[in-house]
């Protein structure tokens, strides 16, 4: 088990009906292919939202390599199969938000208030949790994502990185790297057991 939390909206933005933001920015792994080809909207967040549900149902990327341009070609080729032993423990209505988020063309992909209607997350907000902390996640979740898509559009963030030299590895391996150099990871990218 492993604590998500969401900790920069430094990139942030919203976006008109019909605009498209055209700076690649993010994170590869997470990155959506419209973004890498430089014509994206809000889509590309459902994408993101894919990737970090793989993660969180599979323990691994879901596009993940050596360097950046491999990363992207397998990003831009979009092939995600959910077969082995792991994704046989996993429930078809979560696997199908899965291939559903990830699907490489933007049109195609659920808009929010969509994925949120899935059996498996209705489920998941149903469920008693095991513990008092996890049992608000839930509870909490899914309200506040409705919230957060019912947000007025008349704002926008800066839309440049303020580093560009970031982190180019895999997320997952991050805090193994700092620690090998001595530096500790920040608390929100340390999992948790």
């Amino acid at each position: 088990e492993a604590t998500v939390k969401v900790t920069d909206f430094g990139i942030a933005c919203t976006f008109e009906p019909g605009e498209y933001m055209t700076e690649r920015i993010g994170t590869y792994q997470y990155m959506a292919p419209e973004v890498i080809r430089r014509r994206y909207d809000h889509s590309c967040d459902l994408w993101s939202a894919g990737c970090i549900l793989y993660v969180m149902l599979r323990e691994r990327l879901p596009f993940d390599a050596q360097t950046p341009a491999e990363i992207r070609q397998k990003v831009l080729r979009a092939r995600v199969r959910l077969v082995g032993a792991r994704w046989g423990r996993v429930s078809a209505a979560a696997k199908s938000l899965v291939t559903q988020l990830l699907r490489p063309r933007a049109a195609e992909r659920p808009q929010a208030f969509e994925a949120l209607r899935n059996p498996w997350l209705a489920e998941l907000a149903a469920a008693p949790a095991a513990d008092e902390a996890a049992a608000d996640a839930p509870a909490v979740l899914v309200p506040t994502l409705l919230a957060a898509q019912a947000l007025p559009l008349d704002w926008k963030a800066g839309a440049r990185p303020v580093n560009r030299h970031a982190w180019q590895g895999s997320p997952l391996e991050l805090p193994q790297s700092l620690a090998a150099r001595g530096q500790e990871a920040p608390a929100a990218t340390v999992p948790t057991a």
